[in-house]
């Protein structure tokens, strides 16, 4: 992958849209376009990418989670709630 090929995939995969991660790899629409269906390892390093970022989300959402519920039920324990 080409250092803007790179910085477009980050910015799709932290949630841009595909002209704001175009406008950030500094290319045009059509390169873009031509990446996307001649570069072979251009989805598959997208849906890596994507991937990795779900599962790093999956864990947070897990940890948060589990001291939400332990607030929850210490507040109820207690009667604030």
């Amino acid at each position: 992958m080409t250092p803007a090929q790179q910085v477009a995939l980050e910015a799709l995969v932290a949630g841009t849209t595909q002209r704001e991660a175009v406008e950030a790899a500094g290319v045009s629409r059509e390169t873009f376009t031509r990446w996307s269906g001649h570069v072979p390892a251009f989805k598959p390093t997208l849906n890596l990418y994507r991937t990795v970022v779900a599962a790093e989300q999956s864990d947070a959402t897990r940890r948060v989670l589990g001291k939400a519920l332990n607030a929850v039920e210490a507040a109820l324990a207690e009667g604030r709630v």
